[in-house]
């Protein structure tokens, strides 16, 4: 049986629900269309890209903004936020080595 406090935290729901999704998907884009074929051999990347990118905006719906917001409470705390975003686009580039101009510098 799970703990009450799982059952009360619609966190958890998030969770299972996004892992859920993702495991679907994957399935679905991966084995049953032929969107893995347009990707050229780098549908891992640009899926885990796309799984990283949608993290914030589905957590947020969840109840994540609070612990954010106290978590971001100072300026080097959300300067290192806003760099995290930049990791979805590194993932997704360099397997398939096609940086944009700027980024291409700024990983290097």
């Amino acid at each position: 049986m799970l703990p009450t406090p799982w059952i009360r935290n619609p966190l958890s729901y998030g969770t299972v629900l996004f892992v859920a999704g993702l495991a679907v998907g994957w399935k679905l884009l991966a084995t049953e269309t032929g969107v893995a074929l347009r990707f050229h051999g780098h549908f891992a990347s640009a899926y885990l890209s796309f799984a990283l990118l949608v993290i914030p905006i589905w957590f947020l719906g969840f109840g994540v903004a609070e612990r954010l917001r106290q978590i971001l409470s100072n300026s080097w705390a959300r300067l290192s936020g806003a760099v995290l975003l930049a990791v979805p686009y590194a993932i997704f580039a360099l397997p398939a080595q096609s940086f944009a101009g700027g980024f291409k510098l700024d990983f290097s």
